[in-house]
This record gives C-alpha cells, structure tokens and sequence, in this order.
C-alpha cells in the first residue's frame, strides 16, 4: 500500500544525502473484472500502454517530485484506487504533468491528491513544432493549463 521503496529498487546508501525513490504502480494484466477499494476494473481499462505507466516519487531534502509519465485517465482512476487511503503518499512539491500536458493524463482528482506548488509540462520549445514534439501533438492541452492554474 507505499509503493516500492528506494532501498528495495536502489541499496546503495547515500545516507542522509540521497534521495527517497518510490515507484507507485501503474495498471496490471487481468482476464477477468478485479474490484479495488470499491473501483471495478475490466480488461479494456489495461488495453492502453499508457497506463501500465509507473509513477514514480522522488523526495529529495524537502522538496519532493511525481512523475506520473503517460498515464491516462483510467490508469489515473486505477492508482487513486490502489493507494485509497494511502493517498498522502502522492503528495509532491513539483508535479511532472502527465503525457506532455495530454487533456486525458491529469485530472482534478489527481491534482487534488498531489497538491502541488509547481507543476513542469515537458512538450518542447512551443516554436518547435512538426518535429514529434509534445506541440506537434497538440500538447499541452489548454484545458489542463488553466486547471494547473486554478
């Protein structure tokens, strides 16, 4: 119910130098319907790469960061559901906004969890586009910048 943490994915002791890494799970492989923490999941909820995204924590003196990688809504639904309860595990400084800014990879749930005081978008220089960056793409989407905002 914490995640995987740093000393189970990285032994090497830094003491009280190094950071804190926790890795959060993604969505999982089932055949059939699973219920978590009153959520029912079916296979077609795990049909999209993006969500068997990690999430992964890193705290680092007193600022810590999330990264939720290219996780999409249902992944996001998932992970709330998994860590019910747990939830102030995900909580970050500076949250790494989901899938380039995506409209489907950041909701007001999740940012509800987080709170966070900063927020990164990776999408690439916005004058840059029709080379495969985030803007080519259509991110970040302006929906999810205005809710960041709020």
């Amino acid at each position: 119910p914490n995640g995987l943490y740093y000393k189970q994915i990285d032994p090497f002791d830094c003491h009280d130098y190094g950071p804190v890494i926790k890795i959060f799970t993604g969505m999982v492989e089932i055949d059939e319907p699973v219920e978590v923490n009153g959520h029912k999941f079916y296979k077609s909820h795990f049909s999209n790469p993006n969500n068997h995204s990690l999430v992964i924590k890193v705290e680092y003196g007193e600022s810590s960061f999330l990264f939720t990688g290219d996780l999409e809504e249902e992944g996001i639904e998932y992970l709330l559901a998994n860590y019910y309860g747990n939830e102030e595990i995900l909580e970050a400084d500076v949250y790494q906004v989901g899938h380039h800014g995506s409209s489907n990879a950041t909701t007001t749930e999740l940012l509800g969890v987080i709170k966070p005081k900063y927020a990164v978008i990776s999408a690439g220089f916005s004058g840059d586009r029709g080379r495969g960056t985030g803007w080519d793409h259509g991110h970040p989407n302006k929906g999810v910048v205005k809710m960041l905002n709020e």
